[in-house]
């Protein structure tokens, strides 16, 4: 739960009430700001969604969150550069952008890879060096960042998880791929002009404890 001083949430000019991610708008007006944000070291029990169809629709919000936060702030580029540097002004296209971008990408990148795969030209040779270099680009880039899922995913699994739930680590692909069906169906309402449309997640359905019993 975030905790902002009122008269700092005035300065920058609150939020954007039409974006239905907002603490991606807030802590990029914060940044902007010169403010700095940082994340106090405890457990969240919040709900998570138990099925598909919510889980969906939560994923389809913060996507489209994201891509109304980079289409607003990167209106004015040059100013979006001036008031953060560029290592930050960086750190937002890779956080913001870079999120919604290759959200979209994954599963027409998975498609094209499976069906080349399928078909043979895959690993068919090739005289062309340029096709060949963009091939192995595209190889070594998602060896990379499996292999970066998979270990920051087993950090979380190693420190705080039951063991066995490493197995679950194993349908990464799946989950990026319905993570890619959310951000497309995020542009969609988006071109839809239904972008302050917030799909809300309906709480109260786990049957999981919201938080552990107490010892004693």
């Amino acid at each position: 739960m975030p905790h902002f001083r009122v008269s700092t949430l005035r300065r920058v000019g609150g939020w954007d009430a039409a974006n239905v991610t907002e603490d991606a708008d807030l802590g990029l007006r914060l940044a902007r700001f010169g403010y700095a944000t940082h994340t106090i070291p405890s457990v969240t029990w919040e709900e998570a969604p138990t099925t598909l169809k919510p889980w969906i629709k939560q994923r389809t919000r913060w996507m489209k969150g994201f891509m109304v936060t980079t289409a607003v702030h990167s209106r004015r580029p040059l100013a979006l550069l001036a008031d953060l540097g560029p290592m930050k002004f960086l750190g937002v296209q890779l956080t913001i952008a870079g999120v919604a971008a290759t959200a979209l990408a994954y599963p027409v990148l998975a498609a094209m890879f499976l069906y080349t795969g399928l078909t043979g030209s895959l690993l068919a040779p090739s005289e062309n060096s340029l096709e060949l270099a963009l091939l192995g680009f595209h190889v070594v880039n998602m060896i990379i960042g499996f292999s970066a899922g998979l270990a920051t995913g087993w950090m979380g699994v190693d420190r705080r998880c039951p063991q066995r739930l490493w197995t679950t680590l194993l349908s990464l692909p799946l989950y990026w791929f319905l993570v890619g069906c959310a951000a497309w169906r995020a542009a969609w309402q988006i071109a839809s002009a239904k972008t302050s449309d917030w799909e809300k997640t309906t709480h109260g359905v786990s049957r999981r404890r919201a938080t552990p019993p107490q010892s004693g």
